[in-house]
């Protein structure tokens, strides 16, 4: 039996191994999913989404914000998953694992399978993929799409057929439906299919601008469904209705537009005064035209902080490596071709995240790439050691080592607590105890309101005093107050002593509700509001 086992092993090695690293990455998920704290922002919009698809509800999911892609594989995942939440998490992790077979395919074609298996192994313990593999966001399908869709393309630049177009115009297609910035792969595929042209004799260069040619005719026409949806709502075509919204991250124009303080759980809510001022703008390239030089220092502002970002995204152990194997280079010649594609797909997805914002989650589309040259350090370390087998494995255990506090970093960040957050915990409290239609204002609570079941809120400007609130309090008829009092949160930090000591002060807000958790430094505060009119003894229990 022994010895069939290891023929067995012998001939099924790398699928073995590859076995055995999505094995880990779905048992690391799976832990790191029980362990998050509580839904993101951005994951109330998706769950509302699903949850109306569910109701029958169509209409809603012809957004020009949200693409249907996601919230409907929340929506099918929910057939199985009851509890939306957990079907979103659930639909993030196996994308994450997904992750895993994917960079195999990655190392394996532009470097070989060795290299593949370690990416594999990397990818089931990198820090971000796990990290948004719990969070109910776009973020892991879209890597997943937009990395599977770079290298479909990159073989159809290879091999232009027939099969290579279908495939890369249906995941290219489902790249953009993930994300909107997925139809980035069609600039990145189209300039590396120009410089390949010119390296190959006519006739394959005829060849190759034959495919690209089909390719973004049936891309295109796979597409055309959500930018109708689009030019329906605003009037324009455009690949996405964000263009317009965000605006409010240029420099020249945000300083002109509103803050406002009501919201609700329709996406983005009402941005007519921003498209207004976008289309006065003349759009996009007239601010560039205009102002150059603020766009310039902002991209370059963002770069450098993506830039710092990349130890954390790839795992500090990891970066090591990944220095290692860009500037050491002895053993594994450097592939010319291969690693000029990549290091223009990551140029390309940094410059264009960099031009509107700055946030450590955004390289997740940039990370799957950058691991090729931390598998490549780690062979490299290896040529340097092979004569030293101990001390080798030493240091990749304590590289691995190194990774792990930023894989489980869900577990300690919510305390060690299974499936439970104060948010969760006040939301619970609220539905038994706070009567329906009772309308509550916002500090920076948002996440509460979502785990009551109510269906809007009204978030109040973090800097407004307590006389502030009760004003709105008295004309809206706002009873209670919900607070998230998270010191982590910058606004928090400035000014929150100063908000709780003039709560202290007053008689007409008076605290009902405390949810903590033991190691979590947030807690979800509930105050009653006694406006004018309104009975002390009408205050929920305690």
């Amino acid at each position: 039996m022994k010895n069939y086992l290891i023929t067995f092993y012998t001939r099924h090695k790398v699928s073995s191994l590859l076995f055995l690293a999505l094995f880990l990455s779905l048992l690391v998920k799976t832990i790191n999913i029980g362990f998050t704290p509580s839904i993101s922002r951005d994951g109330i919009f998706y769950i509302e989404f699903a949850r109306s698809f569910l109701e029958g509800n169509y209409r809603e999911y012809l957004n020009e914000f949200i693409s249907f892609f996601y919230p409907f594989l929340i929506t099918i995942t929910s057939f199985v998953v009851d509890d939306l939440e957990l079907a979103g998490q659930v639909v993030s992790g196996l994308a994450g694992s997904g992750m895993v077979i994917l960079m195999y395919f990655i190392g394996k074609i532009f470097f070989n399978i060795r290299i593949g298996l370690i990416m594999a192994f990397m990818a089931a313990l990198s820090p971000i993929f796990n990290a948004s593999a719990c969070k109910v966001m776009t973020d892991l399908p879209y890597a997943l799409f937009y990395a599977w869709a770079v290298l479909a393309g990159y073989d159809l630049v290879q091999k232009p057929a027939a099969k290579g177009i279908i495939i890369f115009s249906l995941v290219a297609a489902a790249a953009y439906y993930a994300r909107p910035e997925g139809i980035g792969i069609v600039f990145v595929i189209g300039c590396w299919m120009l410089y390949s042209c010119f390296r190959v004799v006519f006739t394959d260069a005829v060849k190759k601008c034959f495919a690209f040619s089909i390719f973004i005719i049936l891309f295109l026409l796979l597409i055309y469904p959500r930018l109708s949806v689009i030019r329906a709502q605003t009037g324009e075509w455009t690949f996405s209705g964000k263009t317009s919204f965000m605006i409010r991250e240029i420099p020249e124009l945000e300083q002109n537009l509103p803050i406002k303080t009501k919201s609700s759980f329709k996406m983005f809510g009402d941005i007519k005064q921003e498209r207004e001022a976008y289309k006065q703008s003349g759009g996009l390239v007239q601010i560039i035209v205009r102002s150059p030089g603020l766009l310039l220092e902002k991209m370059l502002v963002n770069t450098v902080s993506y830039i710092k970002s990349m130890p954390k995204a790839v795992g500090f152990g990891f970066f090591i490596l990944m220095i290692m194997g860009i500037f050491y280079r002895k053993a594994i010649p450097f592939r010319k071709e291969q690693e000029l594609f990549l290091l223009f797909v990551i140029i390309f997805n940094v410059m264009t995240i960099a031009l509107f914002k700055s946030k450590y989650r955004h390289l997740i589309s940039v990370v799957p790439f950058l691991y090729i040259w931390c598998a490549i350090g780690l062979e490299e370390m290896q040529s340097v050691l092979k004569n030293r087998k101990g001390l080798m494995s030493v240091l990749v255990l304590i590289i691995f080592l190194a990774v792990l506090p930023q894989t489980f970093r869900p577990v300690s960040k919510n305390g060690y607590s299974w499936r439970s957050s104060p948010e969760k915990t006040a939301g619970k409290w609220i539905r038994k105890n706070i009567p329906s239609g009772a309308d509550c204002i916002s500090w920076s609570g948002n996440k509460t309101f979502f785990y009551a079941g109510m269906k809007g809120y009204f978030n109040i400007d973090q800097g407004a005093s307590c006389v502030r609130i009760m004003e709105i309090a008295q004309k809206n008829n706002h009873k209670y107050l919900i607070i998230n009092n998270d010191p982590r949160t910058k606004s928090i930090r400035e000014k929150g002593a100063d908000f709780f000591k003039q709560v202290k002060q007053r008689a007409d807000m008076k605290l009902v509700y405390k949810a903590s958790q033991p190691l979590v430094k947030d807690e979800i505060l509930i105050y009653r509001l006694f406006t004018r009119g309104a009975s002390k003894e009408s205050a929920a229990p305690e």
